[in-house]
């Protein structure tokens, strides 16, 4: 059973980081449900069943934004069909809400038409996974590693630095 505590964070609209929580947790369901929101995606409850059965419909909510800051760190365009599928959801009304919901997080160029979103910036992003404690429910494959970070950075900083050298 979550505690009322945790269950007021994790519900809350305005708290999109949970690491720092799950570090210190000692509570086995409560951990799992922490890693979830730090690291997870909407996806992960279909292999933890349990774990879905002990979360309410605003904080399900909140998995469904926290998944789509994901497809933000990773895409620059998607598809409402990506969404739908990586979110569980089925409304184009909904997802849009959702993403307008999002604005203090993202800034996005809505295709109502063709059924696209552009992120065009963000603001925040999702916790970083640095190995700190081992992971339970979320598979490391799939989510955003320190050493996913570097790699990127150090292969921009070589793109970077092979331009610069071809001028």
């Amino acid at each position: 059973m979550l505690s009322e505590e945790l269950k007021s964070v994790l519900e809350d609209p305005n708290i999109f980081h949970y690491q720092h929580l799950w570090l210190k947790e000692d509570n086995a369901e409560q951990r799992d449900v922490l890693e979830l929101f730090a690291f997870g995606s909407f996806n992960d409850l279909n292999s933890h069943s349990q774990l879905a059965s002990r979360l309410t419909e605003l904080m399900l909510m909140k998995l469904r934004k926290q998944t789509i800051i994901s497809l933000s760190e990773s895409y620059r365009e998607v598809s409402y069909d990506m969404i739908r599928k990586s979110c569980q959801m089925n409304d184009s009304h909904d997802i849009e809400v959702m993403l307008i919901q999002l604005r203090d997080i993202l800034q996005i160029r809505l295709d109502s038409v063709k059924e696209t979103v552009t992120f065009t910036q963000c603001h925040n992003c999702r916790d970083v996974y640095t190995h700190e404690r081992d992971l339970r429910v979320v598979n490391e494959g799939n989510i955003v590693t320190k050493d996913k970070l570097l790699k990127n950075l150090n292969s921009w900083k070589r793109k970077l630095l092979d331009d610069i050298l071809s001028v």
